[in-house]
């Protein structure tokens, strides 16, 4: 391949990568051009790399533009500021016309203005009056900032998309479903066999951030980069009567209800390359368990001439940690995907692999997590289920600031089911002599943060049994100091539809061929799995004793 890619796009100018696209552009239509007959394997990986590396220029390419068109916008707004706001030399107060003439006070429209707002909230207030007060309630209180994985990015459209150009950024799901169609309506000429091909689509790109890790940066500034993301973490149902005689109309559209609401989440940093190489060096703990360190001498020691004994330390070895590459792909009719088939069916597979690998992705996180503390401590109720859970994760907490040596009022993230809160409410309205039938969730978050703990309450963990009869009776909580675990993942994912000859024989078409890559970071901390007993759900508390009791064993 004559082609030479840069190892690296940072620096190059618009015009520096339109000069680059055209190269690799030239001879990607060289190798397209060759029969199928007499293309060889070597040259048909040449053309399948030059068709990723024409995709990551053009990405780079969208990248400047968006940014060279925004920086023009807030220039022309500047402007325009600036020119708005300059009296002319007759008129130094800006109150005359064009005419000469003093402008009229415009009072009275600013008037009748307010009197519709006014108007408008006298309606609201009548309209707000006849709904129940917790709905009104409801109507002012702020939607929650949920927590996100990613930061999001720019959907690009790959090369060689019919009816998008290369380059073109793609606006929400409706244009990916079109891309995706319109690449996948070429396989049906070909009458090629045992032939598998991937053809680009879309390529998501994630914008860099000041957790981005490149190449070029040391070891030691791609480090800090991991441990300053860690430290960022700290804290309608349609009726009818009668015949109609006229046949019904078909929907073929979805109702679509999902969410990815609550789902397990760690700080993230963007790595460019193929993974990254730590160690976590000495411990403090380490030191001070060694019978070496530090020695005390009498004076009579020194007079004997007793020798001091120093410690020796060894440089720590260093672990190469790999990224994993995680994604999903579906296959489809391929008649589906054709004008005349049902294109609504594949964006409801799309949504639903949307929100599903966010799920999967959590779930992934959230088992390597786990794996990663190892086996729960197990821990017997001793009354009130709401105090045993936090009294459990209190001493774990204790505990795991005084082997590591962390601030006495260091965060500590615990991991639990949403449904843990429920059972602070059940365990609180069963009390007796409090009216604690409406136990908030802020009431719930202040008896974490008295202890200094952060509690992330996640969906899809630990499951609630379906038959719906109890709730469960115990209760698994991860525990570990705020940082200790980052998530790197790559900053490019690619969206492409693959052309398969022995799925197109059957009319079964690979649709969307999804693919990013993923790691766990542990570069410091160490934390715990606890696991508690909350079978007793009677908001048991200690009898009134009025002489003194033997203390528990």
């Amino acid at each position: 391949m004559r082609f030479k890619m840069p190892e690296s796009l940072d620096g190059l100018s618009i015009a520096d990568l339109d000069k680059l696209y055209l190269e690799g552009h030239a001879e990607s239509q060289e190798l397209a051009a060759v029969s199928d007959d007499e293309i060889t394997d070597e040259q048909l990986s040449d053309l399948e790399a030059l068709n990723g590396q024409l995709d990551e220029i053009v990405a780079a390419r969208t990248v400047l533009e968006t940014a060279a068109q925004e920086r023009a916008d807030r220039l022309a707004a500047a402007r325009s500021k600036v020119a708005e706001g300059t009296p002319s030399a007759e008129d130094p107060d800006g109150d005359a016309d064009e005419d000469g003439e003093e402008v009229e006070d415009e009072e009275p429209e600013a008037e009748a203005e307010v009197a519709d707002e006014v108007a408008e909230e006298k309606e609201l207030v009548t309209a707000s009056a006849k709904r129940p007060v917790v709905r009104r309630a409801a109507a002012k209180t702020p939607t929650p900032d949920l927590p996100t994985r990613s930061s999001g990015g720019i959907l690009i459209a790959s090369a060689n998309v019919p009816d998008f150009t290369a380059g073109a950024t793609l606006e929400g799901m409706d244009d990916l479903v079109k891309a995706f169609m319109a690449r996948s309506r070429m396989f049906t000429g070909r009458k090629d066999k045992a032939t598998m091909e991937r053809y680009g689509v879309a390529t998501l790109r994630r914008p860099e951030t000041e957790f981005t890790i490149s190449g070029k940066m040391s070891t030691s500034e791609q480090l800090a980069i991991v441990q300053e993301a860690a430290r960022g973490q700290r804290l309608q149902t349609l009726m009818a009567s009668g015949a109609w005689c006229a046949p019904s109309d078909t929907l073929y559209t979805f109702c679509e209800n999902e969410t990815a609401e609550s789902l397990f989440t760690l700080p993230t940093v963007t790595i460019t390359h193929g993974g990254l190489n730590f160690t976590k060096g000495p411990q403090l703990s380490d030191l001070l368990a060694n019978p070496d360190f530090g020695f005390i001498q009498t004076e009579a020691e020194a007079e004997a001439g007793t020798p001091k004994v120093c410690f020796e330390f060894e440089c720590p070895p260093f672990e190469d940690h790999r990224l994993d590459a995680f994604g999903y792909c579906f296959k489809a009719p391929i008649l589906t995907a054709s004008p005349a088939g049902w294109p609504e069916l594949i964006r409801r597979f799309l949504n639903l692999s949307t929100i599903g690998w966010q799920y999967k992705m959590a779930a992934e996180m959230l088992a390597r997590v786990s794996a990663d503390l190892g086996p729960a401590t197990v821990f017997v109720n001793l009354g009130s289920v709401s105090a045993d859970i936090l009294d459990a994760l209190s001493l774990q907490a204790v505990i795991i600031r005084q082997e590591q040596f962390l601030s006495p009022t260091a965060t500590i993230e615990t991991v639990l089911p949403i449904w843990a809160k429920e059972i602070f409410r059940a365990d609180m309205a069963r009390r007796s002599g409090q009216a604690l039938l409406a136990f908030t969730d802020a009431q719930i978050q202040q008896g974490f943060a008295a202890r200094n703990l952060a509690p992330q309450w996640i969906n899809a963990y630990q499951p609630v049994d379906a038959a719906g009869t109890a709730w469960p009776t115990t209760l698994e909580v991860l525990i570990y100091p705020a940082g200790t675990y980052v998530w790197g993942e790559n900053d490019v994912i690619n969206l492409d539809t693959v052309y398969d000859s022995a799925g197109l024989e059957v009319n079964m078409y690979t649709a969307v061929f999804f693919e990013e890559a993923g790691m766990l970071i542990n570069q410091c901390g160490e934390g715990r799995k606890v696991q508690i007993d909350i079978s007793c759900l009677a908001g048991v508390t200690g009898a009134n004793e009025l002489s003194c009791i033997a203390p528990l064993p």
